[in-house]
């Protein structure tokens, strides 16, 4: 098993911050994934982790914002 290191991690999660401020919810939600199964081999680090959750509930009220402008729209 090959250990990321977690400034990767995190650079990876601004870029996935820069595709959600653009609103491209498709790569958007490729980089999340992406990052999700980085995670747990990332060397250890919690800054790191309560980052990626507080962009990850941004991008949740992004795709429940769209879905409901969807529906409504």
């Amino acid at each position: 098993m090959v250990t990321i290191a977690f400034q990767k991690v995190g650079q990876d999660i601004n870029e996935w911050y820069n595709l959600i401020k653009q609103n491209d919810i498709y790569k958007a939600k490729n980089k999340r994934e992406e990052i999700k199964s980085t995670l747990p081999n990332m060397k250890e680090n919690q800054n790191v982790l309560i980052y990626f959750n507080l962009i990850d509930s941004r991008y949740k009220l992004m795709t429940e914002d769209y879905s409901v402008r969807r529906i409504t729209g």
